[in-house]
């Protein structure tokens, strides 16, 4: 039975004694119910409990452990006879045993002193410093406490007694009656609190007691009614721009839409703001407008993974970038999957951690899971974005920065710029695949040579969202032998070794990841040529009165393109007309009086002595050409004429 803890209870009463005032004024069970207490110490069954530290596991020790539950750790002290007479809380009670009385469960059994009686093959004596316990249930004659080192036995165990026992009993003023409150919670925010007003205009509601409606379409509920009170929550309904998904479970506190009142319950009621249901938009950060991008600038380990960081546009605001585009679909219980347009990846938060900070990157690994879902709430203006996984958490650009490129992350909530975001819709519809290109051999070459490979142009669709490049994939003999990528251009020349080649063209949106279109296989082959076959030819330089020409002719056999020339001779000058130039080229070959006079002493003595011209070869010579010269110069001479 108990024993003296002589130096515990003079430094208790030391304490109470410099603290006798307040404690007396104290009085609370600390929130907790009847139910509560007769769960806690059913809970202690089994367990060997000190709380001092002196003589073990005694049955104060249980007693002064409960007290402290019950939030009076201050009246604590002094063996289990001091209990029949010692301070008790502000609005506890004592209840004297007589004669029929029932005592209550959550009492604290106080027995009488020098008491004994049979616990099975044991006899259990209070002694002179008497016992306590704590009664878990209770009729007109007798009960079930929850004891300790009751037939020495140094641990709490659960037995019978006779009221008539008990000297008295200590009874906690245990709550009398709950609160009741209904009220609304708006896209994974915190909710105000027990009591509080947060239904505000997000819907309204039925309340029914004990199957009776007390409050018809209200907007918040907050009434204290009696231990095992029923409630029902019914008939919700969502005002325009926002929806009800549901009743919300933040703490143990939460309950459904109906049950009993045990303990102070609050029932959530979860509304979400309804911005549609599949519309595309841009994100912002409201105090700056830089619009939200998926990076396609990624590391090793992130092209592993396939991740991307979510961040402010690295290259400013782009209106034809769909890496600033985003598609919001909207979810069974209001939250959103908020997928990029560049690749179709989802906003996630990485790894589904709870750490802050932790980078929000968008992943092609669309699960589905909560930290890729995202509720939408007003926030300063503009929108709050919560992670579905981690609703005390919202979507926050590192350290509130505006630069481009800044990085976004998750972080605790709060209401700085860092973390309001415009959502701006827009009118948006993905361009189709490009349309495939043909390609041809447009000049087929001999080994080593110059081969044309050309292919017809992909038209654009969109001015907006289409941009072109071209692929070129090569084989040779069975095996990839070249890949030239970026092309703008619509043909290309190669120098090719001998063999056999496939060609084929991809034609690529590079506004988009991996959205292209593969035309036709083209097979040709590259090889010598034995005997040539030569066409007609074509003169490449024109032979002249004074140089000879070229012409070249062309191996006509497919794939062999070789060629050979031959000389044009050179044509001479013609005859000279009455100027004495040549008729063909214009050149100046002769005065006219050297044509027409072939006397001239400028003449060889050869054409002197036969009259006749050396270009024209027509013979003037004797006294008729000296005649003729002689006339001629005097004209020259009188009219300045020529003949």
């Amino acid at each position: 039975m108990s024993r003296t803890r002589r130096l515990f209870s003079l430094l208790l009463v030391l304490v109470m004694m410099i603290a006798a005032v307040p404690v007396m004024a104290q009085a609370s069970t600390n929130g907790h119910s009847q139910n509560d207490a007769v769960n806690w110490a059913n809970s202690k069954n089994g367990q060997s409990l000190d709380y001092d530290g002196v003589y073990g596991a005694q049955c104060v020790d249980l007693t002064a452990y409960y007290y402290q539950y019950l939030g009076a750790s201050a009246y604590v002290g002094g063996n289990a006879n001091a209990y029949q007479t010692r301070s008790i809380p502000n609005g506890w009670s004592r209840v004297y045993y007589s004669g029929g009385i029932t005592f209550q469960p959550g009492d604290i059994a106080v027995w009488k002193t020098n008491l004994s009686w049979q616990s099975g093959y044991s006899t259990t004596s209070t002694g002179d410093l008497g016992h306590v316990g704590i009664i878990l249930s209770a009729d007109s004659v007798g009960f079930n406490a929850a004891e300790q080192n009751a037939g020495g036995k140094q641990y709490v165990t659960i037995n019978w007694h006779y009221n008539s026992e008990l000297y008295c009993v200590i009874r906690p003023d245990f709550v009398t009656s709950f609160t009741l409150d209904v009220n609304g919670y708006l896209d994974g925010q915190s909710w105000g609190g027990l009591g509080g007003s947060e239904f505000e205009n997000y819907g309204t509601c039925d309340v029914y007691i004990n199957g009776t409606l007390v409050a018809n379409d209200v907007k918040d509920y907050c009434q204290n009614h009696a231990p095992g009170t029923s409630y029902e929550i019914k008939d919700i309904k969502a005002t325009t721009g926002h929806r009800y998904n549901g009743a919300a479970y933040i703490s143990n506190v939460d309950r459904g839409l109906k049950g009993t009142l045990n303990d102070n319950t609050s029932v959530r009621l979860n509304f979400t703001t309804d911005l549609g249901s599949d519309f595309y938009a841009r994100i912002a950060k409201k105090n700056s407008s830089k619009n939200l991008e998926a990076s396609s600038e990624l590391t090793q380990e992130q092209q592993r993974e396939g991740l991307n960081n979510l961040q402010l546009a690295k290259n400013g605001n782009d209106t034809t970038d769909p890496r600033q585009i985003w598609r919001f679909i909207r979810q069974t219980n209001g939250s959103y999957k908020i997928q990029n347009m560049y690749d179709n990846s989802v906003m996630d938060v990485y790894g589904a951690l709870t750490d802050v900070p932790t980078n929000v990157i968008t992943t092609t690994d669309d699960h589905g899971r909560d930290n890729q879902r995202w509720f939408i709430s007003n926030l300063l203006g503009g929108y709050r974005l919560v992670p579905a996984h981690a609703t005390e958490r919202a979507l926050d650009v590192l350290r509130d920065l505006d630069t481009n490129g800044a990085n976004v992350c998750m972080n605790w909530k709060n209401e700085s710029n860092a973390q309001v975001f415009s959502i701006s819709k827009i009118t948006y519809s993905k361009p189709a695949k490009p349309a495939a290109s043909t390609v041809s051999v447009s000049k087929l070459g001999v080994p080593n040579s110059t081969t044309t490979l050309s292919w017809t142009a992909s038209a654009l669709k969109d001015s907006s969202f289409d941009h072109r490049s071209y692929t070129l994939y090569l084989t040779k003999d069975g095996s990839s032998y070249q890949t030239k990528t970026g092309l703008t251009s619509t043909s290309i020349n190669l120098t090719l070794p001998k063999g056999t080649y496939t060609a084929k063209i991809r034609a690529i949106n590079t506004k988009y990841f991996d959205y292209y279109t593969d035309g036709n296989t083209l097979t040709f082959t590259v090889k010598d040529c034995t005997t040539h076959t030569w066409n007609s030819g074509t003169v490449t330089k024109a032979a002249t009165c004074t140089e000879a020409g070229v012409r070249t002719y062309t191996c006509t056999v497919n794939g062999c393109g070789a060629s050979k020339t031959e000389s044009i001779p050179a044509l001479n000058h013609t005859t000279p007309n009455d100027d004495g130039n040549c008729t063909r080229c214009g050149t100046h070959l002769v005065d006219v009086e050297q044509h027409e006079n072939p006397t001239n002493p400028t003449e060889p003595s050869a054409q002197q002595q036969t009259g006749a011209c050396r270009w024209c070869g027509k013979t003037h010579g004797g006294i008729f050409g000296i005649f003729i010269g002689f006339f001629h110069t005097v004209l020259i001479m009188l009219f300045g004429a020529k003949y």
